[in-house]
């Protein structure tokens, strides 16, 4: 820590009065210079400390005044800046009549004391009408918390308070080495700027709107209805405010500006997600304001229930212009397919682009788990006979309609695909050269009718960024990109997961209850029934179990394992058919060696439950019983894995079925079987 001097005077920062000095010119220089000193009648400096700041403000035209409460730094101003005389207020900021600085108005600055800047704030809210710029310097986590939007964690009291009536702009970060003492944390500086219409922003006087602020962010969990029971003069408030949380209330007060700014530079994708935690009336609204472009995008990203619950409020006129219209046809289709056939007819006559809805027909003819229900009609296409030269016109000509171009397609006169080229092809041949000699005749092409999940196989399989689509006579009629698969392998994903749970339908948490208990009860139902059987199996065995009841010990252990090998069996089995890595003579083969493993598997495991059950002093009946019934057990529940998937894929039944309770639960019966029976044999001939 250093002590600042001038002619014998020192000053010391303080820790009790959160005494950081500002110790670098350049920052000082550029906070001052962020005040607009034109329309200040003017200024006041709240904590000067050594002065670095009053040193610039000293060169400005405007009356200035500088209030500190710490006697070292007033003398040392004092000595440093003699001119200052009852310009330099020693006083309590918190505790002065600030009216005595101007009966007109005033601008505030300084660095705020990090300890106090919230009672600071609360200060200039009693003046509002006396401060119309304040240009301050905070710590940085508070600075953002002020300048928050609406709709955040961070939009807090002070937010809300000082919004109402400033603009505040966050204006950059300031690292702690610039300081004496150095703080633990960034600063900020913002200016707040009053609204010209501050006086008529708030319909209740300052007082009730601070009590209502201040009740409703103190309890923010809940909905207002119940945070501000207690709280007397609050009327003609609407019934859908008071359910929304505090944080929430922005977007019912349409500030519309704060909603644009809250999501102009996000992703539609982020956008997306936002919309999980509105209402359909704040979603609506926030669409509304959104770029078209921009709109048409979020409305891709939407999940199906959130889609649904959308454009059902919407009318077909603006469904059809500011969103299909701006999509791509693939996309287009695929929103329309989930709305009923009424409305889908209602916004296809909307639709005064007849090429672009004589596309979006013929994809709704396809089956949307088809490679027809994937596929755009937006693709570049060019005739086999033609020139390099007249390729780039077409390319010219077609590119305004196609996002992303990776390929151009060759077709004949009839529109039979013949081929694709490539970009560098084209560039780097001359423009006269014919492109038959130039364009990939050995093309990769899928029939429309191809299932979803074989298109995103084949294109993962030749890491394909785009494929083209023919019909039955080889007629190119569309293409399909990799971000089209990329969801398709998500959706097979969970549902396989879902499908490996117990799940016997696709469900999600935001899901309604009847949905997930029906999704759910299938399963545990014959989970139940497996428990049950697997009972009446033990009971089969009551007498052995009485005779020898050490035999108990291991029965949770040998169902254990069993269901463990069977579901690490099959979940191998169930990878390599979605990927398509089992091939027809692998099928022995995988037999053979999933047998080959669980016989060394069983063994090292059985081997050292002999050595447990040696060890530990138990029976030679117990110890050989259990040791060859687990070796029995998980060579049994290996073969089961394997082969049930593949049955089951034979029968053309999902095999991600095998791996959830299914093969769990026959694995547990058996396996208890099998250590019941072979134990009974075991105990029998030792007894002997």
């Amino acid at each position: 820590m250093q002590i600042s001097k001038s002619k014998n005077v020192m000053v010391k920062p303080k820790k009790k009065l959160g005494q950081h000095f500002l110790t670098d010119e350049n920052i000082a220089q550029k906070i001052v210079n962020a005040l607009d000193y034109e329309t200040a009648d003017a200024i006041l400096e709240i904590g000067p400390g050594t002065g670095v700041l009053t040193k610039w403000l000293k060169e400005k035209k405007t009356p200035y005044y500088l209030v500190e409460i710490d006697t070292e730094s007033v003398e040392y101003l004092q000595a440093t800046y003699p001119s200052l005389g009852k310009k330099l207020i020693e006083d309590d900021f918190l505790e002065m009549d600030l009216r005595q600085i101007s009966q007109e108005s005033f601008h505030i600055i300084g660095n705020f004391p990090y300890n106090i800047s919230s009672q600071i704030f609360f200060k200039i809210l009693d003046v509002v009408e006396n401060v119309p710029q304040v240009v301050c310097m905070i710590q940085y986590e508070v600075a953002q918390r002020l300048a928050s939007q609406p709709n955040c964690k961070q939009y807090g009291i002070l937010s809300v308070l000082l919004q109402a009536y400033y603009n505040i702009e966050l204006l950059f970060k300031v690292p702690p080495n610039v300081f004496n003492p150095p703080p633990k944390v960034a600063s900020g500086v913002i200016r707040l700027t009053r609204k010209e219409n501050y006086e008529s922003v708030i319909d209740c006087n300052k007082k009730l709107f601070k009590t209502i602020v201040k009740t409703a962010f103190n309890q923010r969990r809940k909905m207002l209805s119940n945070s501000l029971k207690s709280v007397e003069g609050i009327k003609n408030v609407d019934a859908a405010t008071l359910k929304k949380r505090p944080e929430q209330t922005a977007i019912s007060n349409e500030d519309k500006a704060a909603v644009v700014e809250l999501v102009q530079d996000l992703h539609p994708a982020d956008i997306a997600e936002v919309f999980d935690d509105l209402n359909i009336d704040e979603a609506k609204y926030v669409f509304l304001l959104l770029d078209d472009d921009i709109a048409a995008d979020v409305l891709t990203e939407l999940e199906d229930d959130d889609l649904l619950r959308f454009i059902e409020v919407l009318p077909p006129q603006s469904i059809a212009d500011k969103f299909i219209s701006k999509m791509d046809s693939d996309d287009a289709a695929d929103v329309l397919r989930q709305m009923s056939n009424e409305q889908r007819e209602a916004v296809l006559t909307k639709i005064t682009d007849r090429e672009f809805l004589t596309a979006i027909v013929d994809l709704l003819k396809y089956d949307e788990d088809t490679a027809g229900g994937l596929m755009a009609k937006e693709i570049v296409i060019v005739k086999d006979n033609f020139t390099v030269l007249q390729c780039l016109q077409e390319l010219t000509r077609q590119a305004e309609n196609v996002d992303e171009i990776h390929y151009v397609y060759v077709v004949n006169n009839a529109g039979v695909l013949k081929g694709v080229l490539s970009l560098k092809d084209i560039i780097l041949n001359r423009t006269s050269k014919s492109i038959e000699n130039i364009y990939e005749k050995d093309v990769i092409s899928v029939k429309a009718s191809m299932p979803d999940n074989e298109v995103a196989n084949l294109m993962s399989k030749y890491d394909l960024i785009a494929l083209p689509v023919v019909d039955n006579l080889g007629r190119l009629v569309g293409r399909i990109t990799v971000d089209d698969v990329i969801d398709i392998a998500r959706e097979e994903a969970d549902k396989d997961y879902q499908m490996m749970s117990g799940l016997a339908e696709e469900v999600e948490f935001s899901d309604n209850l009847t949905r997930q208990v029906r999704a759910r009860l299938p399963w545990l139902i014959i989970g139940l029934i497996g428990g049950i059987l697997g009972a009446v199996v033990i009971g089969t065995y009551e007498e052995e179990l009485a005779i020898n009841p050490t035999m108990a010990f291991f029965l949770p252990l040998i169902a254990a394992m069993g269901g463990n090998v069977g579901v690490q069996s099959s979940a191998i089995i169930v990878q390599g058919l979605a990927n398509n890595s089992l091939g027809v003579k692998k099928i022995s083969s995988r037999l053979l060696r999933e047998l080959s493993g669980a016989i060394i598997m069983g063994t090292v495991c059985s081997l050292l439950l002999f050595g447990f059950n040696y060890f530990n002093g138990n029976s030679q009946a117990l110890t050989f019983a259990a040791s060859t019934a687990l070796l029995t057990v998980m060579v049994f529940a290996s073969i089961f894995g394997t082969l049930i998937p593949l049955l089951l894929d034979k029968a053309k039944i999902d095999p991600a079925l095998a791996t959830g309770p299914f093969i769990t639960t026959l694995n547990d019966i058996i396996g208890l079987f099998c250590y019941l029976y072979i134990g009974k044999l075991f105990f029998e001939y030792f007894m002997v």
